[in-house]
C-alpha cells in the first residue's frame, strides 16, 4: 500500500485577504520546500482543480474545513494539520499557529532532489505547552549567537526557531556587552538590531529587548541623563518592541529599591515610542535590599 502522495505538481493555497504574517507562512513553506527539492510550488489565492495543494491559514474555507471537525480545537498559538490523498491543511488557531503548522508539515513530508511527497494520511491537533518560548540572539562576540553572522544567516536562524515553536526573540542593544564591536561584524550593531526587529515582526512573533544597567552610579544626575538618552535613541530606532527585560545584575548591580525606580523611568521612555510594550524586571543581584 502506497504511504505517500506526490505533491511535486501541487500548489500552496491561501486566502486572498490573509494577513501579512499568514502570507509569510505560505512563502516560508514554498521557500523551504524549494531549498530541499528544487521544486517551486506556486502560491495561489483560489482553489485549482485536480492538483495537489497545501492550504495555509487561520480561516479554512468550506468544504475543506469539514475535514478538521474530528480534530480537537487547538488552544492559543495551536494548530491542526490534516493530510489526505493529495490535500493538506495547516490551520492555525491564530497567525502564529500557521507558522507552527507549516513547521509540522515540513517535518512530516518526504523529500529529495525533484521529489516532494506528503503522507497519504496524517492528522493531528497541537497546542504549545508553555506560553513563553523564546531565545536570546545577541549580535556580539558570545556563543549564544555570532558576531560573524550576516543578516541573512540571522533570518534563517529565526525562521527555523519559529518553525519549531518559538514565539519571541530577545535582542541586545549595542553597548550592553563587556566587549565592544568586533572586526568580524558584517553590519553595524544598531542597524542589525533594527533589521532583526523587523524580521521577527514579519514572522508574527514578539521582539524582546534585554537591557542591563551598565553604568556604575544611577543616582548621579549626569549618568542617569546620559543613560536615558541612550535608551531613548535605541527605542526610537527599533521599530518593534513588545517587552523590555531589565536584570538587576549580571551585569549591573542595582539593589531592588533603585532598580525599580530606574525601571519606572525606563518604562516612561519606552512608552514614548512603544506605548503597548511591557516591562520585565529580574532582581538578580547579591547586594542586599535597602
Amino acid at each position: 500500500m502506497k504511504r505517500y502522495t506526490n505533491f511535486s505538481k501541487g500548489y500552496i493555497w491561501i486566502q486572498p485577504e490573509a494577513p501579512a504574517p499568514e502570507k509569510k507562512a505560505a512563502q516560508v513553506l514554498a521557500e523551504e520546500i524549494g531549498k530541499r527539492t528544487g521544486i517551486l510550488l506556486p502560491i495561489c489565492t483560489e482553489s485549482l482543480k485536480d492538483r495537489p495543494f497545501v492550504f495555509v491559514g487561520s480561516r479554512v474555507p468550506e468544504p475543506l474545513a469539514r475535514n478538521l471537525e474530528g480534530l480537537d480545537a487547538p488552544g492559543k498559538e495551536g494548530y491542526r494539520v490534516w493530510v489526505e490523498d493529495g490535500q493538506a491543511v495547516a490551520a492555525g488557531a491564530d497567525v502564529r499557529g500557521c507558522f507552527y503548522g507549516v513547521g509540522r508539515l515540513l517535518r512530516v513530508m518526504k523529500w529529495g532532489a525533484n521529489t516532494l511527497e506528503f503522507p497519504k494520511s496524517y492528522a493531528g491537533s497541537f497546542t504549545p505547552r508553555f506560553p513563553i518560548r523564546g531565545h536570546q540572539l545577541g549580535y556580539r562576540p558570545k556563543t549564544n549567537a555570532y558576531d560573524a553572522w550576516t543578516p541573512e544567516i540571522y533570518e534563517q536562524y529565526i525562521r527555523e526557531l519559529v518553525l519549531f515553536g518559538a514565539n519571541g526573540i530577545e535582542l541586545l542593544p549595542p553597548g550592553t556587552d563587556d566587549d565592544g564591536a568586533e572586526v568580524l561584524m558584517k553590519t553595524d550593531q544598531m542597524e542589525m538590531m533594527r533589521f532583526l526587529s523587523e524580521t521577527i515582526h514579519s514572522y508574527g512573533i514578539e521582539t524582546w529587548v534585554w537591557y542591563p544597567n551598565m553604568a556604575e552610579d544611577y543616582s548621579d544626575p549626569e549618568t542617569a541623563a546620559r543613560e536615558e538618552a541612550e535608551r531613548r535613541k535605541v527605542f526610537q530606532a527599533v521599530p518593534f518592541i513588545d517587552h523590555v527585560f531589565i536584570p538587576g545584575g549580571d551585569p549591573g548591580l542595582l539593589p531592588p529599591k533603585p532598580l525599580f525606580a530606574w525601571s519606572e523611568r525606563v518604562a516612561k521612555i519606552l512608552h514614548e515610542s512603544h506605548p503597548e510594550a511591557k516591562m520585565w524586571v529580574s532582581p538578580q543581584t547579591a547586594i542586599p535590599s535597602e
